[in-house]
Protein backbone atom coordinates (compact mmCIF):
# COMPACT_ATOMS: atom_id res chain seq x y z
CA UNK A 1 0.00 0.00 0.00
CA UNK A 2 2.98 1.97 1.25
CA UNK A 3 4.63 1.83 -1.92
CA UNK A 4 1.90 2.25 -4.23
CA UNK A 5 0.80 5.17 -2.87
CA UNK A 6 4.39 6.63 -3.31
CA UNK A 7 3.99 5.87 -7.11
CA UNK A 8 0.77 7.26 -7.58
CA UNK A 9 1.82 10.68 -5.56
CA UNK A 10 4.49 10.49 -8.04
CA UNK A 11 1.90 10.72 -10.77
CA UNK A 12 0.53 13.87 -9.44
CA UNK A 13 3.73 15.67 -11.34
CA UNK A 14 2.16 14.40 -14.15
CA UNK A 15 -1.75 14.35 -13.71
CA UNK A 16 -3.55 16.33 -10.86
CA UNK A 17 -3.56 15.94 -7.25
CA UNK A 18 -6.95 15.36 -7.17
CA UNK A 19 -6.84 12.29 -9.87
CA UNK A 20 -3.71 10.85 -7.74
CA UNK A 21 -6.49 11.05 -4.45
CA UNK A 22 -8.73 9.33 -6.15
CA UNK A 23 -6.43 6.85 -7.39
CA UNK A 24 -5.36 6.24 -3.92
CA UNK A 25 -8.77 5.96 -2.68
CA UNK A 26 -9.59 3.11 -5.21
CA UNK A 27 -6.83 1.19 -4.91
CA UNK A 28 -6.82 1.19 -0.99
CA UNK A 29 -10.78 0.27 -1.49
CA UNK A 30 -9.81 -2.56 -3.66
CA UNK A 31 -7.46 -3.73 -1.33
CA UNK A 32 -9.79 -3.96 1.46
CA UNK A 33 -12.75 -6.01 -0.93
CA UNK A 34 -9.89 -8.13 -1.74
CA UNK A 35 -9.37 -9.48 1.94
CA UNK A 36 -13.35 -9.30 2.29
CA UNK A 37 -12.90 -12.00 -0.68
CA UNK A 38 -10.63 -14.19 0.86
CA UNK A 39 -11.25 -13.88 4.52
CA UNK A 40 -14.44 -13.77 4.18
CA UNK A 41 -16.90 -10.76 5.30
CA UNK A 42 -17.54 -12.93 9.19
CA UNK A 43 -13.95 -12.07 10.44
CA UNK A 44 -14.64 -13.74 14.14
CA UNK A 45 -13.13 -12.06 16.81
CA UNK A 46 -12.93 -13.34 20.70
CA UNK A 47 -14.61 -11.56 23.14
CA UNK A 48 -13.16 -12.32 27.01
CA UNK A 49 -15.14 -10.64 29.60
CA UNK A 50 -14.05 -10.53 33.42
CA UNK A 51 -16.86 -8.50 36.10
CA UNK A 52 -17.56 -8.36 39.47
CA UNK A 53 -21.22 -8.97 37.89
CA UNK A 54 -20.45 -12.53 35.89
CA UNK A 55 -23.65 -14.21 36.19
CA UNK A 56 -25.39 -10.74 34.71
CA UNK A 57 -22.52 -10.61 32.08
CA UNK A 58 -23.53 -14.68 31.41
CA UNK A 59 -26.93 -14.31 31.29
CA UNK A 60 -26.65 -10.89 28.85
CA UNK A 61 -24.69 -12.99 26.35
CA UNK A 62 -26.54 -16.26 26.50
CA UNK A 63 -29.59 -14.96 26.63
CA UNK A 64 -29.70 -11.50 24.62
CA UNK A 65 -26.99 -11.88 21.96
CA UNK A 66 -27.67 -15.71 21.74
CA UNK A 67 -24.42 -16.59 21.81
CA UNK A 68 -22.45 -19.61 23.30
CA UNK A 69 -20.00 -19.05 26.16
CA UNK A 70 -16.73 -20.33 27.19
CA UNK A 71 -16.43 -20.10 31.23
CA UNK A 72 -12.76 -20.29 32.94
CA UNK A 73 -12.59 -20.08 36.53
CA UNK A 74 -10.05 -17.58 37.42
CA UNK A 75 -9.32 -14.59 40.46
CA UNK A 76 -9.44 -11.17 40.11
CA UNK A 77 -7.78 -8.32 41.70
CA UNK A 78 -4.10 -8.14 42.21
CA UNK A 79 -3.87 -4.23 41.37
CA UNK A 80 -0.77 -2.55 42.42
CA UNK A 81 -2.22 -0.37 45.45
CA UNK A 82 -3.92 -3.70 47.17
CA UNK A 83 -1.91 -6.77 46.30
CA UNK A 84 -3.41 -8.78 48.68
CA UNK A 85 -6.88 -8.26 47.43
CA UNK A 86 -8.46 -10.61 45.48
CA UNK A 87 -11.87 -12.47 44.37
CA UNK A 88 -12.43 -15.83 42.91
CA UNK A 89 -14.55 -14.90 39.68
CA UNK A 90 -15.34 -16.42 36.16
CA UNK A 91 -14.15 -15.21 33.36
CA UNK A 92 -16.10 -15.25 30.24
CA UNK A 93 -15.52 -15.69 26.50
CA UNK A 94 -17.43 -16.00 23.76
CA UNK A 95 -16.59 -15.35 19.88
CA UNK A 96 -18.81 -13.20 17.84
CA UNK A 97 -18.23 -11.67 14.44
CA UNK A 98 -16.33 -7.62 14.18
CA UNK A 99 -20.65 -6.47 12.64
CA UNK A 100 -21.31 -7.55 16.82
CA UNK A 101 -18.33 -6.39 18.73
CA UNK A 102 -20.04 -2.79 19.22
CA UNK A 103 -23.42 -4.00 20.75
CA UNK A 104 -22.13 -6.47 22.96
CA UNK A 105 -19.33 -4.46 23.81
CA UNK A 106 -21.97 -1.49 24.63
CA UNK A 107 -24.80 -4.16 26.19
CA UNK A 108 -21.56 -5.17 28.88
CA UNK A 109 -20.26 -2.56 30.04
CA UNK A 110 -23.86 -0.94 30.42
CA UNK A 111 -24.53 -3.67 32.25
CA UNK A 112 -21.47 -3.30 34.07
CA UNK A 113 -19.60 -0.17 34.03
CA UNK A 114 -16.10 -1.28 35.44
CA UNK A 115 -15.77 -5.06 33.30
CA UNK A 116 -12.69 -5.42 31.97
CA UNK A 117 -13.42 -6.87 28.41
CA UNK A 118 -10.85 -7.68 25.68
CA UNK A 119 -11.07 -8.44 22.17
CA UNK A 120 -8.67 -10.34 20.12
CA UNK A 121 -9.00 -11.14 16.91
CA UNK A 122 -8.67 -14.82 15.28
CA UNK A 123 -7.71 -16.14 12.40
CA UNK A 124 -10.00 -19.10 12.23
CA UNK A 125 -12.74 -21.36 14.45
CA UNK A 126 -14.19 -24.79 13.97
CA UNK A 127 -16.17 -26.33 15.73
CA UNK A 128 -18.28 -25.65 18.82
CA UNK A 129 -21.78 -23.24 18.05
CA UNK A 130 -20.11 -20.55 16.13
CA UNK A 131 -22.97 -19.55 14.16
CA UNK A 132 -26.79 -19.81 14.80
CA UNK A 133 -28.76 -20.29 11.81
CA UNK A 134 -31.12 -18.21 10.97
CA UNK A 135 -35.02 -19.45 11.30
CA UNK A 136 -38.08 -18.10 9.07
Amino acid sequence: MMFNTCVILGAVYVYNVETALYSILTYFTAMKISDYVVDGFEEYTALTVISGKDELIKSLIVKDFNKAISVFKGERGYLPASFDIKHDCDIIMTIVTRLEIHRIRMAILQADPHAFVFIQSIKEVTGGVIKQKVKH
